[in-house]
């Protein structure tokens, strides 16, 4: 019986490093959505505002006038940023990674609830380690790649804990 809950002591640490991970790679990318999305947000409204002075006839005294040439270069950075905002979706794979981890949280609770209140009996050991291992198999199937920074930085580190 000992050895079944150091197993499931042992996977609870596991899916702690696990949770970290995806809590981390999930905080990265939202991070990383803003870093272009706010630019992207600035460069289109100095566009948009270029674009209006230019219709006025604004010349280059007014204070609101932008040269088409450089509205020209603004323009295609907001393009290029939008585009990259789209293309490589950073909303969507951080919702993925936390919901990963909020999974990967409910088990972990599971797991310390379930070591303090089991009954003693092997079948209901036996069934809740089984219970554990499919719900895990299942987080893990459904979750997308943590990264390697922190593969190394969770997974990949001496058992210290």
């Amino acid at each position: 019986m000992e050895e079944k809950t150091n197993l499931l002591r042992n996977w609870k640490k596991r899916i702690k490093k696990a949770q970290k991970a995806h809590y981390k790679d999930a905080h990265r990318l939202k991070r990383n959505k803003m870093l272009i999305g706010i630019p992207t947000v600035v460069l289109t409204t100095l566009v948009g505002t270029g674009i209006f002075a230019s219709l006025e006839n604004s010349g280059p005294e007014d204070i609101v006038y932008i040269h088409p040439v450089v509205l020209g270069i603004l323009s295609l950075f907001a393009s290029i940023l939008a585009s990259l905002q789209t293309f490589l979706n950073y909303s969507e794979k951080s919702e993925k990674h936390l919901g990963a981890a909020r999974k990967l949280s409910s088990l972990k609770k599971e797991i310390q609830h379930n070591l303090i209140t089991i009954e003693q009996s092997s079948i209901e050991m036996n069934e809740f380690i089984q219970h554990v291992r499919e719900k895990w198999d299942e987080i893990i199937n459904e979750a997308p790649l943590v990264s390697e920074k922190n593969r190394l930085l969770y997974y990949e580190k001496k058992e210290s804990n």
